[in-house]
């Protein structure tokens, strides 16, 4: 099987070595905002994304729960999240929130400038795993796929978030902002 391939980045300009001998780090074409259900092997899904569509400028921050996610959702801006629903929610205490990647979904989807989403389903059986397809797109996810996740799948479910949501482009492409007033 061939891999769905990402929108190419356009040409970027050779980089000019600064006076200080260091290049400055380039701003990332496409943030990702990927949440765990736990730690995991090098070989897993969400250990190879960073380090695959690293060189696309792509950048993946991995997150161990609901609460690390929004949390870094508030301190930058994310394109699109992937969120498994199996994720923790994190936290402790008598507030602490439902252990659901739903209600990170509806939370995450009413926040200024809120990330497309690709949700990975968890369930257990086929009646649970219809239910909770159902719970994620009336929550505003971008696509749904199943576990266990296959790279390929889920680069074909951001390449379609990329296509629906931005024209084909990379976000923040002059190509893809709206035009002045």
């Amino acid at each position: 099987m061939v891999a769905p391939s990402l929108p190419s980045p356009p040409n970027p300009r050779p980089p000019v070595e600064p006076a200080g001998g260091a290049l400055p780090r380039p701003e990332p074409r496409l943030r990702l905002l990927v949440t765990e259900d736990r730690v995991h092997a090098d070989e897993h899904w969400t250990r190879q994304m960073p380090r695959l569509l690293g060189p696309l400028g792509v950048e993946a921050a991995r997150v161990p729960s609901g609460t690390a996610a929004l949390d870094a959702a508030s301190r930058m801006r994310f394109d699109i999240a992937v969120i498994d629903l199996a994720t923790p929610a994190g936290g402790s205490g008598p507030l602490r929130p439902p252990a659901s990647g739903l209600w990170l979904l509806e939370v995450l989807r009413r926040m200024e400038g809120a990330p497309a989403t690709v949700v990975i389903n968890a369930a257990a059986g086929p009646r649970q795993a219809e239910r909770l397809l159902l719970a994620s797109l009336r929550l505003g996810a971008s696509a749904v796929i199943p576990r266990p996740v296959e790279l390929n799948t889920l680069l074909e479910a951001i390449r379609r978030v990329l296509r629906r949501g931005h024209q084909d482009r990379w976000p923040g492409d002059a190509a893809t902002r709206p035009p002045a007033a």
